[in-house]
């Protein structure tokens, strides 16, 4: 009896074993999306990608069942997986070059681990740019942004940019000039120094446009100094007429005279944009003293107080007025007829 259990359970086992071993191999289809990449086995040449942009592909793999499964297994652990086929070091053509998509998936290292086979892709071809890479000396001038700077120097001035492609070096870097992005930087370095006139910060340097590591010499940083543009000045303005603000009842009763030895006509200090201030007038700026009705209710008539000034949008006083001194004079009574 259980020689005979032994005896089926082995006969199950094995005919499972054919059935799944067969089930392995037999040739299956599937549809998947692959990133693709081009890169050079020579040293001193770049090959990437032009189109299609982003560099995917559809492809339909055909192979056993068992290898497609295991392809699908390793893309689904590694998400960022691309197909990077490695440009051929005796093809050295500069330029624009089409290649078949199908051969870049199967001569990649990834099919040939995975032995599978390309049915179908889209697109059919890729456009490649093969370049070679150079060396050269770029001056760095920082780009501020909107941030107004001035007396700006760079330590080191000058460095040399190694790998750069020659198409760039060519086109974009012709006039051999690095504009590094430093907005954000003197901002932050402004946030953190309010009060100083002065900055001084590393600034990394970057070839956003290379498709390939680009190295630095003799640092892929520069020290970046200089000084803030002074967006604000102070300029005098006047002289400027004071006013009185008077309440109507204390105007039919009283006249305002001015002491001798308060200016009424002073001139004033005034701090606004630099390119504003010299277009202001003194008939822009509004002062006045209020004439308070307490004030003709004290015993003593002589008042001294802070003129007020009002000035347009954007400009503020530099100095306080000085206080002015005026006496309240009752008015004579009309003579009856």
């Amino acid at each position: 009896m259980w020689n005979q259990v032994k005896h089926y359970a082995t006969v199950g086992i094995l005919t499972w074993l054919i059935w799944w071993s067969a089930d392995r191999r037999v040739t299956d289809r599937e549809e998947v999306s692959l990133r693709i990449a081009v890169k050079s086995s020579d040293q001193s040449i770049t090959a990437s990608i032009e189109n299609p942009r982003p560099a995917e592909v559809l492809a339909t793999l055909t192979g056993p069942r068992g290898r497609l499964d295991a392809f699908r297994t390793m893309r689904e652990r590694n998400p960022g997986f691309t197909v990077e086929y490695a440009w051929p070091a005796d093809d050295v053509a500069l330029g624009s070059r089409t290649i078949q998509t199908r051969r870049v998936l199967l001569d990649s290292r990834a099919f040939r681990q995975a032995g599978l086979d390309v049915e179908e892709v889209r697109p059919p071809d890729i456009t490649v740019m093969v370049d070679r890479l150079e060396t050269v000396k770029l001056e760095v001038r920082p780009d501020f942004g909107s941030v107004r700077v001035e007396s700006v120097a760079c330590s080191p001035p000058t460095v040399e940019v190694r790998r750069m492609p020659g198409a760039l070096a060519k086109g974009r870097y012709a006039d051999r000039i690095l504009h590094p992005q430093a907005e954000q930087a003197v901002r932050q370095w402004l946030a953190s120094h309010p009060d100083d006139e002065e900055f001084s910060f590393d600034l990394s340097l970057g070839i956003p446009e290379a498709n390939t590591l680009v190295d630095f010499s003799p640092s892929p940083t520069v020290k970046v100094t200089g000084r803030f543009v002074n967006l604000f000045t102070t300029a005098i303005k006047g002289p400027v007429q004071i006013v009185f603000a008077v309440p109507p009842d204390v105007q039919r009763q009283y006249i305002l005279k001015p002491a001798e030895g308060s200016n009424f006509r002073p001139d004033v200090y005034v701090r606004g944009p630099t390119a504003d201030v010299e277009k202001l007038t003194p008939q822009q700026i509004f002062l006045y003293v209020d004439v308070l009705a307490s004030d003709a209710a004290g015993t003593s008539k002589t008042v001294r107080r802070s003129p007020k000034a009002v000035l347009p949008a954007g400009f503020e006083l530099e100095r306080e007025l000085q206080e002015v001194e005026f006496e309240l004079i009752e008015r004579p009574t009309p003579e009856r007829r």
